[in-house]
């Protein structure tokens, strides 16, 4: 396949795209009269430029700038210097200046997403393709964006992605993993996952595929707490009138301090809205059944229903994301002979959030949460007395992440949870602190 190269102008044939790049910078500059040394050094610069030395280019093009030269055609020429020579950063801040200049915008654009896609960093370069394909006027140039996203969005039949994660941090207060208190007590943790998607037959959105999920958490002094949980599953998926749209079964199985804990098997529907729009729109419906594996876990056995309703809006390099969830839980619950608890929430869950390239390399996300849960059934406690327990949790994520390669990058975090509920056992703040090494493949 080809070598991709950013192009001046949308053409049919990437061939001709150089040649593009070089005539426009040439009319901008064809009314100097009297060529001073900027304008000189441009000059040797194309000249290089045609005979293929890039390096040589680069640097008659720096020098032309230093020399006082500000043009977005010097710029553009840059970018395509650097992009040639693999030099992504030059050649992203290059384009990210001709990107100021209304008429070059959407071009510029469309060859930052091209030097996304080189780093690996398909997310940035799916919004930046996005952009050009909503606001472009040049037909060629949404076509050719649309092109990249289709490739983006629907790998080949056998392509496969996967991504693992290993970090390690710091939680003040954790939280029991069966009723979802907080225990007060605080220790150090390691933390590792794994994923792999990919199809069977057909592509990822027309096909059949499968999925499979490893996570593990490990605390330093409270093993009670550690956690492991597998998940595998297959779906079919169908465009269907504007909607990319799944169907499909998933197994769970999951161990707590290394003893079998709880087997699950859900259904799960899914909805992509795959129709033009500043919004992307996800529509979801999961039953999950669970069954305990050791009778201290009974009262978690049971069922849950959870719908939810995604909305997502790229702005420039940035992105903005609206989630709603409702959950139902229908469980054994817990029953003594003197008291009973409930195991059975109703919860909304109301999440924001939002996504931004800060720097060269560097995104920041934060995440702004809220949850109401009303149990279904008033807890009867040891005087005999009855409560329904109610709980209205917050909770903030912050992740500051840095991209080391096209594979690779580091993701710090910082998580605040703020629970209050009426019985105080339940009522509690946490704080957590992470740092996690992650590889997309």
């Amino acid at each position: 396949m080809p070598r991709r190269v950013p192009k001046s102008e949308p053409v049919k044939r990437p061939s001709r795209s150089i040649r593009a790049i070089l005539l426009g910078a040439l009319l901008v500059l064809g009314g100097v009269l009297n060529a001073a040394p900027p304008e000189e050094r441009f000059e040797r610069g194309l000249a290089a430029f045609r005979a293929g030395d890039f390096g040589a280019a680069c640097r008659s093009f720096e020098e032309a700038r230093r020399g006082g030269l500000d043009t977005p055609a010097l710029d553009y020429n840059l970018g395509v210097c650097h992009y040639r020579l693999s030099n992504y950063r030059q050649a992203r801040e290059a384009f990210e200046r001709v990107a100021v200049h209304p008429p070059l915008k959407t071009l510029a654009h469309y060859n930052l997403g091209l030097v996304a896609l080189d780093v690996g960093d398909r997310s940035a370069a799916d919004r930046w393709f996005s952009l050009v394909s909503r606001n472009s006027s040049d037909p060629r140039l949404q076509t050719l964006a649309k092109s990249q996203l289709e490739s983006l969005r629907n790998p080949p039949a056998d392509s496969w992605i996967a991504a693992v994660s290993v970090g390690s941090g710091y939680d003040d207060n954790l939280v029991d993993p069966i009723d979802k208190a907080g225990t007060s007590t605080s220790d150090w943790f390691l933390e590792a996952y794994a994923f792999a998607l990919g199809p069977l037959r057909g592509t990822i959105k027309d096909g059949v595929k499968a999925d499979a999920t490893v996570f593990a958490t490990r605390y330093q002094d409270i093993s009670a707490y550690d956690l492991t949980f597998w998940q595998g599953g297959v779906a079919v998926a169908r465009p269907l009138t504007g909607w990319d749209t799944e169907a499909g079964v998933q197994l769970e199985q999951s161990t707590l301090n290394d003893d079998d804990y709880l087997r699950g098997v859900s259904a799960v529907f899914t909805g992509d809205s795959a129709l033009e729009g500043p919004w992307q729109v996800r529509l979801r419906y999961r039953h999950n059944r669970f069954d305990a594996l050791s009778s201290r876990y009974d009262q978690l056995e049971g069922s849950r229903d959870r719908l939810e309703a995604r909305g997502r809006r790229q702005m420039d390099d940035r992105r903005l994301t609206l989630l709603y969830r409702f959950d139902r839980n229908d469980r054994n619950d817990l029953r003594t002979s003197t008291t009973f608890t409930s195991y059975s929430p109703v919860r909304h869950t109301f999440r924001g959030g939002y996504d931004a390239l800060v720097a060269p390399n560097w995104n920041l996300q934060a995440e702004l949460e809220y949850r109401t849960s009303r149990y279904s059934d008033e807890n009867v406690l040891a005087d005999n007395s009855t409560v329904r327990r109610e709980e209205d949790r917050y909770r903030a994520d912050f992740r500051l992440s840095r991209r080391l390669d096209k594979t690779w990058r580091i993701v710090s975090r910082y998580e605040f949870t703020d629970n209050q509920a009426n019985l105080d056992r339940y009522d509690y703040t946490r704080n957590l602190y992470a740092v996690n090494l992650t590889a997309a493949f």
